[in-house]
């Protein structure tokens, strides 16, 4: 293993348009053993679309997995997400020896 990811997992951050999109997005991810957790939580959102300022409600993905499911996690994502233009976010986090041993048993033993 890589010394540098010693420790260390693969945050994915997912805007969806509603719950129940966060739901099925998480559902499929963790079916397919390329997440081992997911939360969804409620956000406001504002950004330009179409140069307009938008302001709306969303639900964020928080997706855990290893550097090994990242891939095939993005594609996953890419492909059944709704949003024309999903923003897709990455960042590698450290964490605890204990949670990330239970992410190497979750996602590393099909």
């Amino acid at each position: 293993m890589n010394h540098q990811m010693k420790n260390k997992i693969i945050l994915f951050y997912v805007p969806c348009d509603l719950k129940k999109t966060a739901q099925n997005l998480a559902k499929k991810a963790l079916h397919e053993n390329l997440a081992a957790c997911a939360q969804i939580f409620p956000v406001q959102s504002l950004y330009l679309w179409d140069n307009k300022v938008n302001d709306t409600s969303e639900f964020v993905l928080i997706l855990k997995t290893l550097k090994s499911k990242v891939k095939p996690l993005k594609k996953l994502l890419e492909s059944i997400h709704p949003y024309e233009t999903p923003a897709i976010l990455t960042t590698v986090m450290d964490v605890n020896k204990a949670y990330y041993q239970w992410m190497m048993e979750s996602l590393e033993n099909e």
